[in-house]
């Protein structure tokens, strides 16, 4: 499956599974489970950064690749309604840094109309800088990418795997000091 075919998929498939009904974050919590969950394609990555958004309540960073635009594209609807809810009742922030890459059209376009709300730099990384893209958010979530090549819509969407965190505020702290770094120096 294509990166391509993954984000048709999931645009054909997520309306079926309601994820609001799916409280996997409060039933990790319960349990205190703290170990990450396998993310082994782009479809999951999908459907786990959605779940993210949902949960997210003042803050969220997000440091992505050049493909950030499509994947935030795809997610519009939640996306959106994270953003929206952050303005309207939190005065929250979503932080993105984009590594080796650029705003696309869509970014753009959100970064007007969540002035205040969304913030994204873009920055180059070092010949020898290898790092992962991540999203950590105020509740302690954290999705965590092992280091791939740049991607296209052709690339294997098995290319894309992380560790996901539902519950483990320790492990996205550490990756929180990671993103103020780069925000910060910008690599």
């Amino acid at each position: 499956m294509s990166i391509c075919t993954a984000r048709e998929f999931y645009r054909k498939h997520a309306s079926a599974v309601n994820m609001d009904e799916i409280d996997l974050v409060d039933m990790f919590r319960k349990i205190g489970w703290k170990n990450g969950l396998n993310n082994d394609n782009y479809v999951h990555a999908l459907f786990l950064t959605d779940l993210m958004f949902r949960n997210t309540f003042t803050s969220m960073s997000i440091l992505a690749g050049a493909g950030a635009d499509d994947f935030l594209r795809c997610l519009s609807k939640s996306f959106e309604a994270l953003l929206d809810r952050l303005k309207k009742w939190s005065e929250g922030l979503v932080r993105i840094v984009i590594v080796d890459g650029e705003k696309g059209d869509y970014l753009n376009w959100l970064s007007r109309r969540y002035e205040g709300t969304l913030s994204v730099k873009c920055a180059q990384s070092a010949p020898t800088v290898r790092i992962g893209h991540f999203i950590f958010n105020d509740s302690g979530m954290l999705r965590k990418e092992q280091y791939h090549d740049p991607l296209d819509d052709e690339s294997s969407a098995g290319e894309v795997k992380a560790k996901v965190y539902l519950n483990n505020p320790t492990e996205s702290r550490i990756m929180w000091d990671v993103f103020d770094t780069v925000w910060k120096n910008h690599l």
